[in-house]
């Protein structure tokens, strides 16, 4: 099935003065006129040939082909028509009266436009706002990051540790880090699971003792690290040849040593 073509005309078509002038006659010419253009989808005009046959117009529009020819004649002087010897033109065409209803897939294709446009304004709009607490997060993978962007936000967050010294440790601070791992190594494995520091976890050691960290602080953090390894199952055996000794963690941190054999790595930091 052909689609339909329609033709615009104003709601007010009968009370135009030039209607009116024209008559009855008149009106249904020009109307036949403005017909013919949508079916054509010309500019405004059509052959001066089609309008002037008035028998075939009077069998179109179902009247006498004189009154045809008094129809057309009166349109022309009402200044509906215009006619040269090529084609009749209705005066006053322009792009405004030669819109045609929208097709459904053009108007798919317009509202496709406006909701791209609609949405990068959107966006837009959204980077426009100054307060950062509202700003609409884009492309966020997890609540993780939006939670470390709250606390960066709100200033909670705790600066990472570094492991390039200020300052050599004391060796006595050394010495009892040490002994906390002894002590923490002995309970492994008066309990059957013996246990070291991954080498992850001994950086951090490490750089808890160049932050300072009290003795009771470097405690809990071993102890806590052990706890962990036990929850995760990520235990290594204590190896007496490792190099976590107390002139090692000196030589690691500011290039002490304690008096003690080196012995060999075995690759365990």
């Amino acid at each position: 099935m052909s689609r339909e073509i329609f033709a615009k005309m104003s709601g007010t078509l009968d009370s135009n003065r030039k209607i009116r002038k024209a008559g009855r006659n008149g009106r249904d010419v020009f109307l036949w006129v403005l017909r013919q253009v949508a079916l054509r989808d010309s500019d405004g005009s059509i052959p001066t040939d089609d309008v002037t046959d008035f028998g075939y117009v009077s069998e179109q529009l179902m009247c006498s082909a004189a009154e045809a020819e008094e129809g057309f004649k009166s349109a022309v002087a009402a200044g509906l028509l215009f006619v040269t010897d090529s084609v009749t033109r209705i005066v006053g065409w322009d792009d405004d009266w030669g819109r045609r209803p929208m097709s459904n897939a053009e108007r798919q294709a317009r509202h496709r436009a406006k909701s791209r446009g609609d949405s990068a304004n959107g966006v837009q709009r959204a980077k426009s706002v100054t307060d950062p607490s509202l700003l609409v997060t884009e492309h966020v993978t997890s609540n993780v990051v939006e939670e470390s962007r709250v606390e960066e936000r709100e200033g909670r967050v705790t600066p990472p540790l570094s492991l390039v010294p200020d300052s050599p440790p004391e060796p006595d601070r050394v010495a009892r880090l040490w002994s906390e791992q002894e002590r923490l190594r002995r309970s492994a494995v008066a309990s059957g699971r013996p246990l070291t520091l991954t080498k992850d976890r001994r950086k951090l050691v490490l750089a808890a003792i160049k932050a300072g960290y009290s003795d009771d602080d470097l405690r809990a953090t071993l102890e806590e690290y052990a706890d962990e390894a036990r929850r995760t199952g990520s235990l290594e055996w204590f190896n007496g040849e490792t190099n976590w000794r107390p002139a090692n963690i000196a030589r690691k941190l500011g290039g002490m040593s304690s008096g003690a054999p080196h012995r060999p790595s075995t690759g365990v930091y």
